[in-house]
């Protein structure tokens, strides 16, 4: 036995070395003529754009450029080539003849803009802009559009069209596109002022003479470090204010010799309708620069991340957008405050106005009024994954999807502690799953996850979504998995922390009495399929007074705990007087009432309750 085991290991370590020869060797023999080792017999990027006639030119100016060695590297990239005729046009265009006459600056300025750190198929496109930015740090934009036979592409930048899509290369996929992608030119201010007067006529003007970024005003924001978003109000929407604004009197503003008098007519008609609004305000100049400023938002904002905002701030103080997704209609300040429904104006999606990049940020359009109001408290379900970094990842809500963070990953939550660890993204895919699993109905299919113990992350802290002015039940919405108990603190800037009285358990499991006792305690069940003893729980924090309408922050205080993860839904801010146990949530985010339907509560169970009341279609 002791000889044949020494055999073993003499053979073992005569094999190790010639291993390692035979490894050496395969490198040296993969080794290209540009240094660089080759572990498989498909094409790197740039080899692809060599071996293709029809973008020789594209070959060439890689080549001139400072990226060669990247696109020859291994990595994750994506490359969208022109062609040898995009090239062509785009050389006349600024007056040169060849390639060879552009310096390597300029070189490295087109294929900076043509190249992304990270493989995007278009499969994983939504129209909009792509979800991640190229090397020179802007976003490319992209459209789904047919043709009159019918023939569906993608046109890019509203500058040129995807040829051929989807080219797998080592390194990354190709995209061959009939055109030279370049910046937009115009500055926010200059977008404006080139939409069309039979549009936006009355918006162009308000924004052009009483908005804080009018011409005399607007260096600040000229520079490329600093983003905004503009929502751009049809004239249409200006009729039927209630205020005498009529289909003429906008018509006339198209009419040179009676614009500037139908404009100053429209502004002092706005001006009666802005003095109810906000009866406080004496000053037409505040009236109307507030109004104007209302349609700015101080950050970039494509249709694909206003689909996951919830609300956003505007440029006027302690002003808030809301934003919420009808179907596919994306609507702005849409409330529902108790019995009373604020419908919202539409943004419309499929506009050659909407997602209109400026250098310095995005134009949309909407098709109705938005004002500042003096508005109720409305209530507010929370997804605590909706983090602009987690919304803007190609794999957002994808099922199957783990992402790690860091601290300074995501802008809206810090945390800390003795031994820092980082919070994950989890999702399972709401989409897919038509299990009625009582123990996994996160919203949405998603959560995050992170420890939370005295001896690890000890502290978190949450920038909130926007709370109008008033005061709400706090309803922390979670999985019951580790043991942790903790306090919660509500901040508002320049006011006294407010601590929230009720501290409890993660590892807790919902009681066994009714509803209505387990609500009088503090419990509830939020999912609208969580089942009457599940482990999809939501307890009371305690009451907060708002005082201002804002974005607050929400600070999570360990005090006891495990190091394992605890898994975190959402959080809900209920006005007191209001229901707290109605509506639940479905897993797609539906707000779902006591009379809602069972076949309209996904997931669907493919079968109608005893006490099923309505019309369904199976």
């Amino acid at each position: 036995m002791t000889t044949l085991r020494f055999n073993r290991i003499k053979r073992f370590f005569f094999f190790v070395p010639a291993l390692i020869l035979l490894v050496l060797t395969s490198c040296v023999e993969t080794m290209d003529k540009n240094g660089t080792y080759r572990v498989s017999d498909g094409l790197l990027i740039d080899e692809y754009v060599q071996n293709n006639p029809q973008l020789s030119t594209c070959y060439e100016l890689i080549q001139q450029s400072s990226f060669a060695g990247m696109l020859h590297g291994y990595g994750s990239y994506t490359f969208f080539a022109p062609t040898n005729e995009a090239f062509t046009n785009y050389l006349t265009s600024i007056g040169k003849t060849d390639i060879t006459e552009l310096t390597k600056a300029q070189a490295d300025s087109i294929i900076r803009y043509h190249v992304i750190r990270d493989s995007i198929k278009t499969t994983e496109f939504e129209d909009g802009r792509l979800p991640s930015p190229t090397v020179a740090g802007k976003y490319l934009t992209n459209k789904t559009l047919s043709d009159d036979a019918g023939n569906v592409y993608i046109r890019m930048n509203r500058q040129g069209n995807i040829l051929t899509a989807n080219f797998s290369c080592d390194n990354g996929i190709v995209h061959v596109v009939d055109a030279i992608l370049t910046p937009p030119q115009n500055d926010m201010m200059q977008g404006i002022a080139n939409l069309p007067d039979s549009l936006f006529s009355i918006s162009k003007y308000l924004a052009l003479h009483y908005s804080r970024f009018s011409p005399d005003s607007m260096a600040a924001a000229k520079q490329d470090s600093l983003w905004f978003t503009f929502l751009a109000q049809d004239n249409q929407s200006y009729v039927g204010l209630g205020v005498g604004i009529t289909q003429s009197l906008v018509n006339g503003t198209l009419n040179p010799d009676t614009k500037a008098l139908s404009l100053d007519t429209i502004k002092n008609k706005l001006l009666v309708r802005l003095r109810k609004n906000q009866p406080d305000e004496k000053s037409d100049l505040m009236l109307l620069s507030q109004f104007a400023d209302y349609h700015f938002i101080p950050s970039l904002k494509y249709i694909g991340d206003l689909l996951y905002a919830s609300a956003l701030e505007s440029t006027v103080k302690n002003q808030s957008l809301s934003f919420k997704l009808n179907g596919l209609t994306l609507l702005v300040n849409y409330y529902e405050i108790g019995s009373t429904i604020e419908p919202g104006v539409e943004l419309n999606r499929n506009s050659d106005f909407s997602d209109l990049a400026c250098s310095n940020g995005v134009i949309q359009h909407i098709g109705g009024p938005i004002e500042i109001k003096s508005r109720s408290a409305y209530r507010v379900y929370w997804d605590m994954a909706t983090q602009p970094e987690i919304i803007a990842s190609k794999d957002f809500r994808k099922a199957g999807i783990s992402i790690s963070y860091a601290p300074a990953d995501l802008s809206e939550v810090e945390w800390g502690g003795p031994a820092i660890n980082n919070v994950t993204y989890y999702s399972g895919g709401a989409q897919l799953s038509t299990s009625l699993d009582t123990k996994n109905q996160y919203i949405y299919g998603d959560m995050m996850r992170f420890r939370f113990s005295p001896t690890i992350n000890s502290w978190f802290e949450w920038k909130l979504p926007l709370l109008v002015a008033g005061k709400y039940k706090v309803w922390v919405c979670w999985r019951r998995e580790q043991t942790t108990t903790f306090r919660a603190i509500f901040r508002q800037e320049g006011r006294d922390d407010q601590v929230l009285p009720y501290v409890f358990n993660l590892a807790d499991y919902y009681p066994g009495g009714t509803v209505e006792e387990n609500l009088a305690n503090g419990w509830k069940i939020y999912p609208a399929k969580g089942g009457t003893g599940g482990v999809m729980n939501s307890r009371v924090l305690g009451t907060i007074v708002v005082e201002s309408t804002g974005r607050h922050t929400f600070r999570f205080e360990d005090l006891t705990g495990r190091s394992g993860e605890s898994s975190w839904d959402m959080i809900q801010f209920i006005p007191v007087d209001e229901d707290q146990l109605w509506p639940r949530v479905d897993m797609r985010g539906k707000w779902v009432y006591p009379d809602t339907p069972d076949c309209e509560i996904w997931p669907y169970t493919y079968k109608v309750s005893s006490n099923f009341q309505g019309n369904c279609v199976w």
